[in-house]
């Protein structure tokens, strides 16, 4: 896995997390409007419910996404569990999995390295291992 692949793995659990919406909110209005002649009076209303057809290819589409991303994050997770360097280790997961800014990933190793230390240590690590 190259650094640049890295860097994508925050966006894709971004796009992880609205797809969850999405698929939570996936045909839960139809948007479809009526008229209300109980009361004798005329009034728009939403009918709200799911149309089962739009429904179920919308959450199969955004189902197969998700399993696509999270299969994404794994490779992630697996790759950097696999670098024998704990200090690289700890750093990609902070950057690249936790979102953290190099600035919060130094304080969170060392109190007196600098984000360009550490951002340093990991574009090392990617140049010698040629990645």
């Amino acid at each position: 896995m190259t650094q640049k692949e890295l860097k994508q793995i925050i966006h894709i659990k971004s796009e992880m997390r609205m797809l969850t919406i999405r698929m939570k909110n996936a045909g839960s209005t139809a948007g479809d409007y009526g008229l209300d002649f109980s009361t004798g009076k005329k009034r728009a209303f939403i009918i709200q419910g799911k149309h089962a057809p739009e429904y179920y290819d919308t959450a199969a589409k955004l189902s197969a996404r998700a399993d696509e991303l999270a299969a994404l994050v794994s490779a992630a997770e697996k790759f950097i569990a696999d670098i024998p360097d704990p200090q690289v280790r700890v750093i990609l997961t902070l950057r690249y999995l936790e979102g953290k800014s190099w600035h919060d990933v130094a304080k969170a190793i060392y109190k007196d390295m600098t984000a360009d230390a550490v951002r340093m240590t990991v574009s090392n690590w990617f140049k010698k291992n040629k990645r």
